[in-house]
């Protein structure tokens, strides 16, 4: 906008609000940007009196903001400036004003002693350049600094100048500006080294300012970002204090494979047909006088080793053993390596068995045959029947708080047989008055059925397998037919959940990728996981009477049922229905306490969506909650405090 004219206020009026500010803009007025037309039109005349005022508002000068800008091909001067003595006072002096353009290129700034000493007029102002005060030459601003509208000079103290001195006049002379050009960048400051001289009549100083070229604005570099890189010679790590080196209780670890190498020095085939004989009469002595029988001739050595497995068909029968003849030929093959590790396998479990809390609270109530510690048919017999043996324990604390120190009578675990692979076994039991059979879920061993056999009776009664899982069994034993029902691909998939995006069978599919990282622990806290679900089914999932899954969720949520008690079962009955309501979804397992403290080694932290829960690791079931800790009861059994950690 050019408006040529002086203003007026009616010609100022004309104009719109973002006109007026274009404007003042062009004449180098600051703070209108929030004002409304009016103010700003008085500001629009208020500097046109100055400029009218002030002798210096004819001339083409305008006012620099924290920049120095003159005109490479002015040829122009400063001129002198009169300010009061006062205001040069060492070591440093304000110069509010320097005029910048159409000035001599030598300017004086004169300084007279009066009486009255008075500040420059404020008309002044408008053709001024402020100074910023000196910094160190290592400090740079970066561009987008915002600029300061005042700016110092530093003047540095002058050598033999006194305060008391009478003088009259002081000048400073200037060399011709330098050309800078315009930038938004703040020009670093640059020290100056000023020659002082005192006149002989001593009116006056002058002080002569040699040239100094501008440096080159200095453009701020932002850091990059620096990733974090690992030392590379780290010491090994602290051991992590409170977790415990064995994830297993009573969860005996899986059999390990032997290898078995052929007899070396056989004897000749004329004394061969002593070696059967042989091998059964050294089978009856003890280790020490067979090694010395060994060392007696060829015949004597290859009968010594030959009767191993005659110990082995005499001590440990059974399924087990009748795999490994089968694979390996017992006239040639040397089985002392598997003899030994039977003998230390039933050791192991018996020492592992006689220190837990299940030897010391069922003693004289509860305990396993001596043969099935030996584990004849199969490898987990022995884990089973314990575990068997901590449900019945559970059940009994549960229903009859101490009454289970009152039982009368000892039972016994005398056999254990897988029925379906991995998920059913039949458990019998011998107590005062009769031999049970009991239909478990291994993972738990729950019963889902029983058959009581009378200690006089021949023939045991009618199975009390519920019609859903006699059919489940029948079909996995292979004596029925599957049908379409979608229920006989594992008892996992007969399990019934909500949230099928987050959760797989009931467990969180986050923390099941957490823990494929984690190796051997990684592996027992999805089985304990998994033994929780299995043991937070709705009690008729397992027995009672049949009910579908929606059924079960209405019952839980304490909504009115809608089946009919008395229906006769029918084909869709067969169907096995494990329904596990969202408050016991799996979010994660935890072998230590919060505080980060071991826990017992039979118990373990589950983490559902609604709280913490204590269960047992061999059975899954709950033996207290984050709000109440473990219940007193199974603090006396297990020996622990009330948050699940081993008393000291």
């Amino acid at each position: 906008i050019k408006m040529t004219a002086p203003f007026t206020e009616a010609s100022l009026k004309k104009l719109t609000v973002p006109q007026l500010k274009v404007l003042c803009k062009e004449k180098r007025l600051t703070g209108y940007s929030k004002l409304p037309k009016d103010p700003i039109i008085a500001r629009l005349l208020e500097w046109q009196t100055k400029q009218v005022s002030s002798p210096a508002s004819s001339r083409e000068g305008y006012v620099l903001e924290g920049s120095l800008e003159i005109p490479a091909t002015q040829t122009s001067h400063l001129r002198s400036i009169t300010v009061p003595c006062s205001q040069l006072q060492p070591p440093q002096v304000d110069v509010s004003r320097i005029i910048a353009p159409d000035v001599p290129h030598e300017a004086t700034i004169g300084c007279a002693t009066t009486d009255n000493e008075s500040r420059p007029a404020k008309g002044t102002r408008d053709t001024a350049v402020l100074l910023k005060r000196p910094r160190r030459d290592s400090e740079t601003l970066p561009s987008s600094y915002p600029q300061t509208k005042k700016t110092r000079i530093n003047v540095p103290l002058i050598a033999g100048y006194s305060a008391t001195v009478p003088i009259h006049t002081r000048q400073l002379q200037a060399t011709p500006a330098l050309p800078v050009q315009a930038s938004k960048s703040p020009i670093p400051d640059v020290e100056e080294k000023e020659k002082t001289s005192i006149n002989d009549s001593g009116q006056g100083f002058n002080f002569p300012i040699k040239p100094q070229p501008l440096a080159q604005p200095a453009k701020f570099v932002q850091r990059r970002f620096k990733a974090l890189i690992p030392a590379k010679n780290c010491g090994p790590g602290s051991p992590l204090t409170g977790v415990p080196s064995v994830t297993r209780y009573l969860d005996f670890p899986p059999e390990e494979q032997i290898s078995l190498k052929t007899i070396s020095l056989p004897p000749s085939l004329a004394q061969r047909k002593h070696v059967p004989t042989l091998s059964l009469i050294l089978s009856g002595i003890s280790l020490q006088d067979l090694k010395a029988c060994a060392l007696v001739s060829r015949s004597f050595r290859y009968s010594a080793y030959l009767s191993a497995s005659r110990q082995l068909s005499r001590r440990f029968p059974g399924a087990r053993l009748r795999d490994v003849l089968q694979r390996y030929p017992q006239k040639i093959i040397n089985l002392w390596p598997y003899l030994h590790y039977r003998d230390q396998e039933v050791q192991t479990r018996k020492n592992f068995y006689e220190t837990s809390f299940l030897f010391k609270t069922c003693k004289g109530l509860f305990e396993v045959d001596e043969h099935l510690w030996k584990s004849p048919d199969h490898e987990r017999q022995a884990n089973v029947a314990i575990r068997f043996l901590i449900t019945r324990l559970f059940f009994l604390v549960s229903i009859g708080g101490d009454e289970y120190k009152r039982t009368e009578g000892t039972g016994v675990v005398i056999s254990a047989e897988e029925v379906v692979g991995g998920e059913v076994w039949k458990i019998r039991y011998r107590s005062s008055s009769s031999i049970q059979t009991f239909y478990v879920l291994e993972s738990t061993c729950e019963v889902i059925g029983n058959a009581e056999i009378p200690l006089h009776a021949s023939t045991p009664s009618p199975t009390g397998l519920r019609a859903d899982w006699w059919a489940y069994i029948q079909h996995k034993i292979g004596l029925q037919p599957q049908t379409n029902n979608g229920q006989h691909g594992g008892l996992s998939e007969c399990i019934q959940w909500s949230n099928h995006e987050e959760y797989d069978v009931g467990i969180s599919r986050l923390w099941l990728k957490r823990i494929e990282r984690e190796g051997d622990s990684g592996v027992a806290k999805l089985t304990i996981a998994r033994r929780y679900v299995f043991a937070c089914v709705i009690s008729n999932s397992i027995s009672g009477s049949w009910r579908s899954s929606n059924e079960m969720a209405q019952d839980f949520d304490g909504r009115p049922l809608t089946y009919a008690p008395t229906r006769e079962p029918t084909a869709k009955a067969q169907r096995i229905n494990l329904f596990i309501p969202a408050h016991h979804h799996v979010e994660s397992v935890h072998f230590t306490s919060s505080d980060g403290r071991c826990l017992h080694p039979a118990i373990a932290v589950v983490q559902t969506p609604g709280r913490e829960y204590f269960i047992l690791r061999d059975n899954g079931m709950q033996v207290g909650c984050e709000e109440e800790g473990i219940a007193s009861v199974w603090m006396e059994i297990l020996g622990c405090n009330q948050n699940g950690c081993v008393h000291p």
